[in-house]
């Protein structure tokens, strides 16, 4: 589960490369989303 998750950082560090460092921190704001949905749905 962790390497799944992990892909939401991932995406936060591309687009803090490519964009600017806010939209990064939006993407990072997904995680606690992500975790919460990840209780609910399997993630594999």
């Amino acid at each position: 589960m962790a390497g799944v998750l992990s892909l939401i950082v991932m995406d936060a560090s591309w687009v803090a490369g490519f964009a600017t460092w806010y939209i990064a921190l939006l993407v990072l704001l997904l995680l606690p989303l992500s975790l919460l949905l990840s209780r609910i749905f399997a993630v594999t």
